[in-house]
């Protein structure tokens, strides 16, 4: 049996949008993503999107996405199996 690596998993692009609108920068995995996420809990801080594919995805002030793409999907399914 062979064991594949795959270092695409969880890559995708996206941009972190302030509440003014202002571009903060590039995120590029679900890691990096994750973190934004739990510095805006730990903030409570309101009015962050990210950029993804064209369309606007609203976090709210608990870190959660408004709605979760497919693309983001496939790295919490690969966890599901360890647990």
């Amino acid at each position: 049996m062979e064991i594949v690596i795959n270092n695409y998993i969880g890559n995708f692009v996206a941009f972190l949008i302030s509440p003014e609108g202002t571009n903060l920068g590039l995120i590029t995995n679900i890691i990096s993503l994750d973190n934004v996420r739990v510095q805006i809990k730990t903030k409570q801080a309101i009015g962050y999107k990210i950029l993804f594919k064209e369309k606007y995805i609203r976090i709210d002030k608990n870190g959660n996405l408004e709605y979760w793409p497919n693309e983001f999907c496939y790295y919490t399914d690969i966890l599901s199996k360890l647990i």
